[in-house]
């Protein structure tokens, strides 16, 4: 099941999607795809203390009167033939996930670097 998390921001969606690849990289989280037309991007959080394959992160940033909106989707990773396959709870990981995430995205914004 893939939970949603959303945040505004007062920058340019353009602006906005540079600094979550940013953001990403910056957490060192792995990439998995990214597409500059649409303004989505995806990445992988990697192993945790609550999950054995991390977990996988969508992007969104959507263009929204005076700013951007984005929206993050969290499901844990689940790979074949290995333990990630019995895990059935996250343990709340997915909320912090995302909450990492903005305020690394928070962090890029402010540094004025996008």
């Amino acid at each position: 099941m893939t939970k949603t998390q959303e945040q505004m921001f007062a920058a340019p969606a353009g602006v906005v999607f540079e600094a979550c690849k940013r953001a990403a990289l910056g957490l060192k989280y792995k990439p998995l795809w990214g597409d500059d037309a649409s303004l989505r991007l995806a990445f992988n959080t990697g192993r945790s203390i609550w999950t054995w394959q991390g977990w996988d992160v969508q992007v969104s940033v959507f263009p929204e009167p005076g700013g951007s909106r984005v929206v993050l989707g969290a499901t844990m990773t689940r790979k074949a033939g290995g333990l990630s396959q019995i895990q059935a709870v996250g343990y709340g990981e997915d909320g912090r996930v995302c909450k990492k995430f903005f305020g690394a995205l928070s962090g890029e914004l402010s540094a004025g670097t996008a």
